[in-house]
């Protein structure tokens, strides 16, 4: 009876949660129209990263303890990842109206938008997932939405400058190359931080806010060194910052798995 409680309530939760995203993002338009009808591209990359980063909060941190308990859950987890993606657009792209260039069809926005949610869906799993106890949980995913939001500021800052290379510009130019980086860049630095506070907290805040930025700088040196080494010393004949901005998908794709493969490197590290 509680399984099939709970299967009741994650099914409403998402279809409530659909309905959510429509009215926060995208209330002067119907996305099933935009996204089928008008063939909207981006708002379907949007949405689809929307979804995979619901069902994995609720992997991570649906258990049945109690249908209140759930609910709250559920509500909670989904309103910080609204929350996070807006305050994410205005951080991180506050030249550009995000939302318009994804129903401009402006697929870089759509590819954008759709990693961010994945992003913060991932900081948010790794805070709440299993704490002891209801209060410990919330806490936990307040600090770290904030501390994610910095430590993505600093990392998307980082590279930029490493790369010679205005995310915001080429995004609005509708470079699908650049925002594969940008995405790629900001799910890297959510695996480091999910990986370094899922599961039991170290009993002492400070402490684990401490060791998540440890393995926050490692992983960004890591980033640099791997991305000089195959821009300077693999692909030396090649600029991989000049092909990305030149839109070439090959060039960002290769980026794009560098900085994953930093996360990864600096995730068998924390162990």
């Amino acid at each position: 009876m509680a399984s099939l409680l709970g299967a009741i309530l994650v099914i409403a939760w998402v279809v409530l949660s659909k309905f959510t995203f429509d009215f926060i993002f995208y209330n002067r338009v119907k996305v099933e129209q935009e996204i089928f009808a008008k063939k909207n591209r981006s708002l379907a990359l949007s949405y689809a990263g929307f979804l995979t980063a619901l069902s994995f909060t609720l992997y991570m941190t649906f258990v049945y303890e109690s249908f209140i308990r759930e609910l709250f859950n559920l509500f909670f987890l989904t309103s910080f990842m609204f929350l996070g993606v807006y305050v994410f657009d205005l951080l991180f792209l506050r030249k550009i109206d995000l939302k318009e260039e994804i129903l401009k069809n402006n697929l870089s926005a759509g590819t954008v938008q759709g990693f961010y949610f994945v992003a913060i869906g991932l900081i948010i799993s790794g805070a709440y997932w299993r704490k002891e106890n209801l209060i410990l949980s919330v806490f936990y995913s307040s600090i770290y939405l904030f501390l994610g939001m910095v430590f993505l500021y600093i990392s998307t800052l980082l590279i930029s400058r490493v790369l010679s290379l205005d995310f915001q510009e080429e995004v609005k130019k509708n470079n699908l190359s650049a925002s594969l980086v940008l995405g790629s860049l900001t799910v890297a630095v959510s695996l480091v931080i999910f990986n370094s506070i899922s599961g039991e907290f170290l009993g002492n805040i400070f402490l684990d806010i401490f060791t998540t930025l440890f393995y926050f700088l490692i992983s960004q040196i890591l980033m640099v060194i791997l991305y000089l080494l195959f821009e300077y010393v693999i692909f030396r004949k090649v600029l991989l910052s000049a092909e990305i901005i030149e839109n070439n998908l090959s060039a960002s794709l290769t980026l794009g798995a560098v900085f994953l493969t930093s996360a990864f490197i600096t995730m068998v590290l924390i162990g």
